[in-house]
């Protein structure tokens, strides 16, 4: 499946659904790869995945013209680096997210040019543009896995780290650095 998304095939108030998952489609893997960096490291972990369920609809009226809305949930679960030992920590993003997108035209207007979520459809969305009649489904997805996941994971509360001097993980132990501090 392309990522780019072409409005044209949709009418208008006739809402689609789309689940996508990871190992199906090809840019939703790469958005997970980025995310999930230390897999080929290790390949022995529980089992990895991206799932993006969406509900589309194109819609028109007289304050918006032609827009488009998209309702979705991401739910992922991958490996990061703790940040105190770089031992594999298991994280998870499960978030729910709605976008309008209107007409690239209307992007610089006096109107819209500052904002980033809109109120329409009955509930504040996030604001985007489409151009050419397309809207890029990965850049929506990426920036909310993104936005969404763990910026520092720690494997464990009790994570002692690594020896700032030699790197050793004192989580197995204590290092020649430790011992002297203690005497």
């Amino acid at each position: 499946m392309d990522h780019l998304l072409k409005i044209h095939r949709f009418s208008f108030n006739h809402p689609e659904s789309m689940n996508l998952d990871f190992e199906e489609v090809d840019w939703l893997k790469e958005i997970f790869n980025d995310l999930d960096s230390i897999r080929e490291k290790f390949p022995d972990q529980e089992k990895d995945m991206l799932q993006v369920e969406l509900q589309l609809v194109r819609k028109t009226n007289s304050t918006f013209n032609d827009h488009f809305i998209i309702r979705g949930k991401i739910n992922c679960h991958y490996y990061a680096p703790c940040i105190r030992c770089l031992a594999p920590s298991k994280e998870t993003i499960n978030v729910d997210f709605a976008a309008c997108y209107l007409l690239a035209s209307l992007e610089n207007s006096e109107e819209y040019k500052d904002l980033s979520d809109i109120y329409c459809d009955g509930e504040e969305m996030d604001l985007y543009f489409f151009d050419k009649g397309k809207i890029d489904l990965k850049e929506l997805v990426n920036e909310h896995v993104h936005l969404n996941a763990n910026p520092h994971p720690v494997h464990s509360e009790n994570c002692k780290g690594l020896c700032s001097l030699c790197g050793f993980n004192l989580n197995f132990g204590k290092c020649i650095h430790h011992r002297i501090e203690k005497k």
